[in-house]
C-alpha cells in the first residue's frame, strides 16, 4: 500500500473525529430532549458538523488516492457532554463535607450525594465513573487551596476520607477567582 500523504492522512483524521461528535452529540440528544434550549444549541451544532463531513468526503473523493470515507473509523473524543452548571460540584462537596459533622467523609459518600441530589432535582444522570473521577479532581484542588484536609494517603486506588480544613471558624465560600465560584 502507498504512504497515505500528509494531507489525506489529515482530512482522515478530521473525519473520523467529526464523525465522533456526531455520534456523540445524537447519543446525548436522545437522552436529554426535555433540555429545549440545548437541544437546540447541540441540534444547530450537530448540523453544522454533517455539513463539514459532506464537505470533507467530497474533497477526499477529489484526492488522487481513493478512499472510501464510509471505511474510516469513528474517533471519539475523551470528553462526554454535561449539563453540570459551574461550580456545582464545590458546592455539593462543600454540603456533604459539612454534613459529616467534622468527621471525615469518603468520597465515595459525595459522590452518592452529588448522583442523588441530581436525582431529585430532575437533572440528567452522569455516569458514577466519570462524576467520580471528576469529584475526586476537585476534592485533590481544594485539598492543595487548603480548604480540604485529605485523611488517606495521597495515592491510593480506594476511596478517600476527608474533612473541611478547620483554619477558619467562619464559613467557607468559594472566591471569585476559584473555579467552584458561582457569580
Amino acid at each position: 500500500m502507498p504512504k497515505l500523504p500528509t494531507s489525506l492522512n489529515w482530512l482522515i483524521n478530521r473525519r473520523g473525529r467529526i464523525d465522533g461528535s456526531i455520534q456523540k452529540i445524537e447519543r446525548y440528544l436522545d437522552k436529554h430532549r426535555r433540555a429545549f434550549e440545548k437541544f437546540q444549541e447541540l441540534s444547530n451544532e450537530l448540523s453544522f458538523l454533517k455539513e463539514t463531513l459532506v464537505s470533507i468526503d467530497t474533497t477526499m473523493r477529489l484526492h488522487k488516492l481513493q478512499i472510501d470515507p464510509q471505511n474510516i473509523p469513528t474517533i471519539n473524543g475523551k470528553n462526554y457532554l454535561t449539563d453540570l452548571p459551574r461550580g456545582e460540584i464545590t458546592l455539593l462537596i462543600y454540603e456533604r463535607v459539612k454534613m459529616g459533622g467534622g468527621e471525615p467523609v469518603c468520597s465515595k459518600e459525595i459522590v452518592e450525594h452529588i448522583l442523588a441530589y441530581r436525582k431529585a432535582t430532575g437533572a440528567s444522570p452522569i455516569p458514577s465513573i466519570s462524576l467520580s473521577l471528576m469529584v475526586s479532581r476537585r476534592m485533590n484542588g481544594l485539598c492543595r487551596k487548603g480548604r480540604l484536609v485529605r485523611h488517606h494517603p495521597q495515592k491510593t486506588g480506594t476511596h478517600g476520607l476527608w474533612t473541611l480544613c478547620l483554619d477558619s471558624s467562619q464559613d467557607i465560600q468559594p472566591e471569585v477567582g476559584d473555579p467552584g465560584h458561582i457569580p
